[in-house]
């Protein structure tokens, strides 16, 4: 008689709201690939930190439970708080209710994305015993200090630094989003993961793809002719983007294709604050079209009328240990890509492939210089051919199916 295999239910710890992108596009595409390797009756529970403005209201709360459950995913939330004294706080009562959860649904692994989550599931995994992965594996405390956000001596900075240490050592399992992240964790901590893997951001290339007519209309739409420039950039200013340089490349933009340009900005940043600079670099606002963000289902509608794209991250040394979600989606689409030198793989595959712009020199000069080289991308013979390659890249190395076999042998 053939013994009857148990169910496995897993534990996934995030530290992000549930509407945000990064748990829908980011997270749940992966979380599926988990399910259909775990045993008949499994179940993933998965954890997040409600920030009041993405809080559902109750009734719909539980209609998202309910939707999830019938995928065997099993949603719980807490209040979330900024890093300080008072999260800190906070996540030891995550821990404590984690380690309940994780208890009451006899949990095999804890699985946590990125390590501000993977610091509280590092505890749960020490009370409980259970094994620990760390996926999205990236220099978390570095990028924070780099950006700006942190002091080198802060306390956020030196106990999130001390525990991407200690989940190095004890994670059974280490998702880097780079190569390069294997490294880093071997200069940075003196440590070899136990078991490392690559996994880049991905994304749907069925879901981002071109689309000829859907292109013409939406161009045609929003009064745009065939001649017309279009770029655009889907992203917040500041924090770990850049914010006046953007303008700087804007104002190059502007002055080099003068009328013939438009560029597309959707972002979550205050549109006032952005206002003022536009005002600042005299930019018309025909030309500069800055509109709030948008639900993730609309961007590759947006992306469409697109005929390059910005992605404006700061070049800062922790960013070649990371990864961009929109790049991804950007290629997908098969659009050139303006980025600054050092930005995980993407920088170095761009130039090696000549399929966008490295912005490696923010000064007006150098974004004009960038603007030059991506009117000659537009401009070149094999233009077409050059799209398909974009595209092609995020089919190798992007598409979310060349994740399956990392989660396939992890579980």
């Amino acid at each position: 008689m053939q013994k009857k295999i148990k169910p496995v239910n897993v534990l996934v710890v995030t530290y992000w709201s549930y509407k945000d992108a990064l748990v829908s596009t980011y997270t749940l595409p992966y979380v599926r690939m988990i399910i259909p390797n775990l045993p008949p009756g499994s179940k993933i529970i998965l954890f997040t930190f409600e920030q009041s403005r993405m809080r559902y209201n109750s009734r719909d709360w539980k209609n998202e439970q309910e939707k999830m459950r019938r995928e065997q995913i099993i949603i719980v939330r807490m209040k979330y708080n900024g890093f300080g004294l008072k999260a800190f706080l906070n996540a030891g009562l995550a821990v404590l209710k984690l380690t309940w959860i994780a208890l009451k649904y006899r949990v095999s692994t804890i699985h946590a994305w990125c390590t501000p989550a993977g610091m509280i599931a590092y505890w749960v995994a020490k009370i409980t015993g259970k094994r620990l992965i760390i996926d999205s594996f990236e220099p978390h405390a570095d990028s924070m200090v780099e950006n700006g956000d942190w002091s080198p001596k802060s306390f956020e900075f030196r106990i999130l630094s001390r525990y991407e240490r200690k989940m190095t050592k004890n994670a059974v399992a280490c998702i880097g989003t780079s190569s390069k992240m294997f490294d880093y964790a071997v200069e940075k901590f003196g440590l070899k993961p136990n078991h490392f893997f690559v996994k880049p951001a991905g994304v749907d290339t069925n879901f981002f793809a071109p689309d000829p007519e859907k292109r013409k209309n939406e161009r045609l739409k929003r009064g745009f002719s065939e001649d017309t420039i279009v770029g655009i950039y889907i992203g917040k200013f500041g924090g770990i983007y850049l914010k006046e340089e953007i303008f700087h490349l804007l104002s190059a933009a502007s002055g080099f294709w003068k009328e013939k340009f438009v560029m597309l900005i959707y972002t979550s940043t205050d549109l006032n604050q952005l206002q003022t600079m536009m005002n600042d670099f005299r930019l018309s606002e025909h030309q500069i079209q800055i509109h709030a963000y948008v639900e993730h289902i609309s961007i590759p509608e947006i992306l469409s009328v697109a005929d390059f794209a910005l992605n404006p991250v700061k070049p800062v040394p922790s960013k070649r240990y990371c990864t961009s979600v929109k790049d991804g989606e950007y290629w997908a689409m098969g659009l050139p890509v303006i980025i600054p030198p050092g930005i995980s793989d993407d920088s170095e595959m761009i130039a090696v492939e000549n399929i966008g712009v490295i912005w490696d020199d923010f000064s007006p000069a150098g974004c004009m210089t960038a603007i030059h080289k991506m009117n000659d991308l537009l401009n070149s013979e094999n233009l077409q051919q050059t799209k398909r390659n974009i595209r092609m890249l995020a089919i190798n190395h992007r598409e979310f199916k060349n994740a399956e076999k990392i989660y396939k042998e992890l579980y």
